[in-house]
């Protein structure tokens, strides 16, 4: 609908269809329609079926009931966790080790609730990008297929809190 400014005569907006709005009922029409927008997004995200598989992307498994993070991390796994305040705290490791010459997963198990955080390798403090996971707000489990690497110390970040929470990741 198009409207036209508040006419002199009665301080009302005119849509094209020819009916007189106050400002009262616009800015109501505008809230109903700004509800509408935010339900449709986020109502598909709350439930129902295959709600799990749409919020979770590549990488990404939604940890449920009766499953835990251990049981969705492969053998060549190796585990770390963002806990509640890790955005302050930093990661629940601060030191991880890895096979050399040998692909291996890391296993990213975000349980700081409505949070962003992500997992993200680099050769070094500041240098290339090994791989990362999504950022998203927990709690989610995430795995990311690294390597192989050659033996030597790495550097590992959350993308969101790269000052906080960081840590070293040694390949032998």
């Amino acid at each position: 609908m198009k409207l036209r400014g508040p006419t002199a005569a009665t301080g009302r907006y005119m849509p094209d269809c020819g009916r007189s709005l106050s400002r009262r009922e616009l800015l109501r029409y505008a809230s109903i329609g700004a509800v509408g927008l935010w339900l449709a997004a986020v109502l598909p995200a709350c439930g129902g079926e295959g709600a799990e598989e749409q919020a979770a992307g590549p990488g990404t498994s939604p940890v449920g009931p009766g499953t835990s993070p251990e049981e969705s991390c492969p053998p060549d796994g190796i585990a770390i966790g963002a806990s509640p305040g890790a955005a302050a705290n930093g990661f629940d490791r601060t030191e991880l080790v890895a096979p050399a010459g040998r692909p291996f997963t890391i296993c990213f198990d975000n349980t700081d609730t409505g949070v962003p955080h992500n997992f993200a390798a680099y050769t070094e403090q500041g240098g290339d990008l090994l791989g990362r996971t999504e950022i998203q707000s927990g709690p989610v489990f995430q795995t990311l297929r690294l390597g192989p690497l050659e033996a030597g110390e790495y550097w590992y970040q959350c993308d969101v809190h790269p000052t906080t929470m960081t840590g070293r990741l040694i390949v032998s």
